[in-house]
């Protein structure tokens, strides 16, 4: 488990938090299943989606929270896919990933200096900014790969059509 302090640069924080400070936990399925225990956010762990359970992206609001998961596309070098399940309150928020994908986007936000004056909001739309920044060149690579096999069905070269659509 790591945090974060959002209190305009996103920092390490290895003290406990302020009251209102924003802050972000950074958990894996396994603490969760450990309980492990975290000063002032207990209640909001038993909330927060495990990222091995990921199999959907989805948002559902809560008494005081929206909690939800992401899942991508992409898979990271071991073929694991890359999923996230996130909870945000007014201060706060947790991610859970399982992939340490996660860690090393928030430390690409820290060496670019990201801001996050607004807080937990700001930190989440930069986290999935550049969480999505890769999605594009994916969708230009699925659609040339699309664009390839429709010219060589209409110009009749492609046999067995069907065994390459799955």
């Amino acid at each position: 488990m790591l945090q974060f302090s959002l209190n305009g640069d996103i920092a390490y924080l290895e003290r406990k938090p302020f009251a209102d400070e924003p802050v972000l936990t950074l958990i894996t399925s396994k603490d969760v299943e450990q309980n492990i225990q975290v000063p002032g956010i207990e209640h909001l762990l038993v909330h927060t989606p495990l990222a091995r359970d990921v199999r959907v992206c989805k948002t559902e609001p809560g008494r005081n929270y929206i909690s939800g998961t992401i899942l991508t596309p992409r898979r990271t070098k071991e073929q694991q896919e890359i999923a996230f399940g996130y909870l945000l309150t007014q201060n706060h928020i947790i991610l859970c990933d399982d992939t340490d994908v996660a860690h090393t986007m928030i430390q690409r936000m820290i060496k670019g200096h990201m801001s996050t004056e607004e807080g937990v909001g700001s930190f989440f739309f930069g986290f999935l900014e550049m969480l999505l920044s890769k999605d594009l060149h994916h969708l230009q690579e699925l659609e040339t790969t699309l664009n390839n096999l429709e010219e060589q069905i209409l110009s009749g070269s492609l046999e067995e059509f069907n065994l390459q659509m799955t």
